[in-house]
């Protein structure tokens, strides 16, 4: 059973791991809501006409196409089916209006579709490396993955967003290239974050039995999905975070910056 009361208890604790979350953990979450979605909404129906005039990113494209079949059988009413035949080069650019009419549906659902995230990454890697996008992360992640480096304690990564996303975040912030503390990257191929056999998972990945891993989030249901696959867990309030459930304050040790992370391995 996790100890939650304090950090005095979680600092009884040894810890073999960290797995950090991203949005409103490492990142404001109003990053990823403000320039991130936003960018992807103003450039989704460049993208496909590009994509498809020039016959690249066929793989997403196929991706998307089955995503959008699929999607249109249980919202029919939002979401536009794409037949493979309508791929013809007279075709090519009502194909692209429905693919960007489905993708920002789904970008202001705020969908957690595989698919999606891997455009969004394809997407973002270009603004990135124009230099058009830096990513926010918050002052105190750099010295945290200093301390727990120096401390040999790897670093992971578990986001809703595409590991190839997580990577271009962490390597084009406003301040350093945070990849070289990374020891690894998960994403929902492992799992959805709410469902407890895919911090399973992340144990068998990591290989550190999980009462000797810590996930950091500022999520509470995934945090009691972790907390039950046997996971410490802290939960962080940033500003802008959802505030949380008294259940979740009952249960669950909370830090206001990471400052406080970096004294449990002193």
């Amino acid at each position: 059973m996790s100890l939650n009361i304090n950090q005095d208890n979680v600092k009884e604790k040894t810890f073999q791991a960290v797995v950090f979350d991203i949005e409103g953990t490492t990142t404001s979450i109003s990053f990823v809501k403000d320039i991130l979605f936003p960018y992807s909404l103003a450039n989704v129906d460049r993208f496909f006409e590009n994509a498809l005039s020039t016959y690249s990113h066929s793989e997403i494209i196929d991706a998307l196409i089955e995503l959008s079949n699929d999607e249109f059988r249980t919202h029919s009413g939002d979401v536009l089916k794409i037949e493979r035949t309508e791929l013809s080069e007279e075709n090519k650019k009502e194909v692209a209006k429905k693919l960007a009419t489905n993708v920002k549906f789904w970008i202001c659902q705020d969908k957690k579709l595989s698919a999606l995230k891997q455009l969004q990454g394809i997407m973002w890697e270009e603004a990135y490396r124009s230099g058009e996008i830096k990513s926010h992360v918050y002052d105190d992640v750099l010295p945290t993955f200093q301390k727990l480096r120096s401390s040999n304690i790897p670093i992971y990564i578990y986001s809703s967003g595409s590991v190839h996303a997580q990577k271009l975040l962490f390597a084009y912030t406003e301040t350093d290239d945070l990849t070289k503390f990374i020891t690894g990257y998960f994403d929902t191929k492992i799992g959805a974050k709410v469902d407890p056999l895919s911090y399973n998972r992340i144990e068998k990945e990591i290989g550190v039995d999980a009462k000797r891993i810590l996930f950091v989030t500022d999520v509470e249901t995934e945090a009691f999905a972790a907390k039950e696959a046997g996971m410490e867990v802290i939960i962080m309030i940033r500003p802008g975070n959802i505030p949380l459930s008294q259940k979740a304050h009952d249960a669950f040790c909370t830090f206001t910056t990471f400052q406080q992370l970096q004294k449990l391995f002193t």
